[in-house]
């Protein structure tokens, strides 16, 4: 590390050791403001610890040798908040008004900054706390004039039990990132408090407790944040995570994408052999336990296939993946049930092979996400579909937490191929509701794609999937399947004129 790198960390640790500090003697400048019911201890106490942050910090300033104008505005503004409490004995109106002047210079210091060039961390630690000192004073004066109940000191408190927690919890960042909403909070929140010490209490009581809660909803927003990986972090994950998603442009992309992966074929999620006999008695129990005919859409190689063959007097794989069919007419030409399964490569938007109403079940698994045309789909399903005859999907939940919130909060790619899609339960209904479908169950398994995440993740998502289990949070289970039904007196569904076709041969 160069010197000027190591100025640069050295600055910025004296500044966050001042800031906790400075919290310190805040809270417990408060606390004696409290006891004693002025409002002086803390403005004596907050002069002290900023008079220390002006002598002892002169090398934090940018460029060391010049304050600047937008330093001079924010020490202006410091002293008016310190005299807050003397504005108090002429009355609450000359309060709003010293709050006025002060809060209109705010956002002065920062432009200026910027427009000399002088913009430092130094001054973003001095323009925030004096901001936060200001909510603080404000709390305490209406408190003090019981103008409003205790609650009205937890806005002014906030910014200071923030700091404090970023010291006992140390956290991966030590500061929040500001944001513009949290930006728009503050400026509404101050709104309301100026506001407070005007004679329409009718008005400003339910506007400050709105901001009250919003202030603590920014906090805990703020709480959250700082756990969240800075940028350089998230590039880091994100280049060394397992999963990156293919840009696929049309079904055509998508045949590619199965064709290169047929020769060698396995779970892309890297579930194992556990997971698929956990699939496969899960599909057990939602299959009719006997049937004359089976079809099974985007089969790949035939893992789930083949082992269901025995249970119906006729199987047919689909495929859109011609390479796959390949490899699973390589595996069916070995198998003992061979006699009763075909296989076909075809796209599952249009079943051409297959007769309407000609078979007892359909069955897809880990393929849905895959498919682009999902309505048609399920429109050619319940076209094949005979009355009473089943549809069993096993799918990715796409209300999993993973994909909603934690990956795109480490930036992780989640998807395989850009034009999957995950179908989250209430999706489902929807989707199969427009086919003619009606559902029977809609249910979830344990599907944690462990192949896609960092290790970590991964044991942190097989537990949390666990708790799902048991406490039933459908928002931490992977896996979702759903089973439908054909009604006896049905027509099939008619999605872009593919439900109209009857198909001229059937491969039955």
């Amino acid at each position: 590390m160069d010197s000027v790198a190591q100025g640069l960390a050295s600055r910025s640790g004296r500044l966050v050791d001042w800031n906790r500090r400075h919290a310190l003697v805040v809270l417990s400048a408060a606390a004696l403001s409290l006891a004693f019911s002025s409002a002086w201890w803390l403005s004596a106490f907050a002069a002290a610890s900023f008079a220390a942050l002006l002598r002892d910090h002169q090398a934090l300033r940018s460029p060391p040798a010049s304050f600047g104008a937008a330093n001079w505005v924010t020490s202006a503004r410091l002293v008016g908040t310190l005299a807050l409490p003397a504005l108090a004995a002429a009355g609450p109106l000359a309060v709003a008004a010293g709050a006025t002047v002060i809060f209109a210079l705010d956002g002065a210091d920062g432009w200026l900054a910027r427009r000399s060039g002088l913009a430092s961390e130094f001054g973003e630690y001095f323009d925030k706390e004096s901001d936060a000192l200001l909510m603080l004073v404000l709390c305490l004066l209406l408190y003090d004039a019981e103008r409003l109940g205790a609650w009205i000191l937890l806005p002014g408190l906030l910014r200071y039990g923030f700091v404090v927690f970023l010291m006992l919890a140390r956290p991966p960042e030590p500061k929040e990132r500001r944001n513009a909403l949290g930006r728009w909070i503050f400026f509404a929140a101050m709104c309301a408090l100026v506001a407070s010490f005007t004679p329409f209490r009718a008005l400003y009581e339910p506007f400050s407790a709105t901001m009250t809660v919003l202030l603590v909803a920014s906090f805990a927003a703020a709480v959250v944040e700082v756990y969240r990986p800075a940028p350089r972090a998230r590039r880091r994950l994100a280049g060394a995570a397992r999963l990156k998603t293919r840009i696929a442009r049309d079904a055509d992309d998508v045949v590619r994408f199965f064709d290169e992966l047929a020769p060698e074929y396995r779970d892309c999620h890297a579930d194992g052999q556990g997971a698929l006999h956990e699939r496969l008695a899960l599909i057990g129990r939602l299959l009719p336990a006997r049937g004359s005919r089976l079809v099974e859409i985007g089969c790949g190689n035939g893992m789930h296939l083949f082992d269901l063959a025995s249970r119906f007097d006729a199987v047919l794989g689909i495929d859109a993946s011609p390479a796959m069919i390949a490899a699973a007419e390589t595996a069916r030409a070995r198998h003992r049930s061979a006699a009763r399964i075909r296989l076909v490569a075809e796209r599952a938007e249009r079943l051409s092979s297959i007769e309407s109403a000609s078979c007892d079940a359909v069955l897809c698994v880990g393929a849905f996400e895959h498919m682009i045309d999902q309505a048609s789909v399920l429109a050619e399903a319940a076209r094949v579909l005979g009355p009473g005859g089943v549809f069993v999907c096993l799918s990715p939940n796409g209300g999993y937490l993973w994909y909603t919130r934690f990956a795109p909060w480490l930036g992780l790619d989640t998807r395989h191929l850009s034009t999957d899609r995950f179908v989250a339960p209430a999706q489902w209904r929807a989707l199969l509701a427009d086919a003619g479908l009606e559902v029977v169950v809609i249910g979830f398994w344990r599907f944690v794609p462990t192949g896609d995440m960092p290790r970590g993740a991964a044991l942190a998502m097989l537990a949390l999937d666990r708790v799902g289990a048991l406490l039933r949070v459908e928002s931490l289970r992977g896996g979702c399947y759903v089973k439908a039904v054909k009604p006896e007196a049905s027509r099939p569904a008619i999605v872009g004129g593919v439900g109209k076709r009857t198909a001229s041969t059937s491969i039955w």
